[in-house]
């Protein structure tokens, strides 16, 4: 069995889980578990025969309580891993439990990324929709945890009724596209050196491939916090410009 037909496989059995095909969980978790599980394919293809291929192949078709598979169920896990190891790892040292995620800085009085006008206009809705009223600039000062709290809790009532709004929702899944991608690689880069290993007697196609998905890998770790800085603060834009037009 080829790579591209192992790949389709994956990607058939991917398509039976009907409750959560939507948008945002094919762009933004199923695909960037595809691109992490390149490495698995690729030692399925170089490394086992085709008897222990044939042999996973039945061993993830076995069902459970009706159509779910073992596949399924690894690639629903695959799915989870890659959000979890993104979002309580890579987003939460980077960003304090959005503490300090673009939403919240941005509407720290002392931020220059908004202009003065419409941070003000922005604030005064936050207090007229939610009744929060945010720090002035003395108790920002004063106690910036705080401050950045309440903040913070604002933007998750700006989210729900904002709710799926169409740039929104496209910038939401780019953001969690990366941020998913990102976590993943703790599991794909590790992957990939052990094939580049034990594949070095073996030709120079997979060692190259082994080290081109290595490089893109460390690339996505090496610069994580200004990939998710960067798409955090296209979210935020799109964010705050959807609330006030409602």
């Amino acid at each position: 069995m080829s790579l591209d037909q192992m790949v389709q496989v994956n990607i058939d059995v991917i398509f039976k889980m009907k409750d959560l095909i939507n948008k945002y969980n094919i762009q933004a978790r199923l695909i960037p578990s595809i691109l992490i599980a390149i490495p698995l394919f690729l030692f399925q293809y170089v490394n086992l025969d085709s008897s222990q291929i044939n042999f996973l192949k039945q061993l993830g078709e076995i069902e459970f309580l009706g159509n779910i598979t073992i596949s399924i169920a690894l690639i629903y896990f695959f799915m989870q891993l890659n959000r979890y190891l993104g979002k309580h790892l890579f987003e939460k040292y980077y960003f304090k439990k959005q503490l300090y995620f673009p939403t919240t800085t941005w509407l720290m009085l002392y931020d220059t990324s908004l202009s003065e006008n419409f941070k003000t206009k922005l604030r005064t809705k936050i207090q007229s929709d939610f009744n929060i009223v945010l720090l002035n600039i003395d108790e920002e000062q004063e106690n910036d945890n705080l401050a950045r709290k309440t903040i913070r809790d604002a933007n998750g009532l700006i989210r729900r009724k904002v709710g799926n709004g169409k740039l929104t929702l496209q910038h939401n899944i780019e953001y969690g596209f990366f941020r998913n991608l990102i976590g993943g690689t703790i599991i794909a880069l590790p992957i990939t050196v052990i094939i580049f290993l034990i594949n070095l007697d073996n030709n120079n196609f997979i060692l190259g491939l082994t080290v081109l998905l290595g490089f893109i890998y460390s690339l996505l770790l090496i610069f994580s916090k200004q990939i998710l800085w960067n798409k955090g603060c296209l979210y935020a834009e799109i964010l705050f410009q959807e609330f006030m037009t409602q």
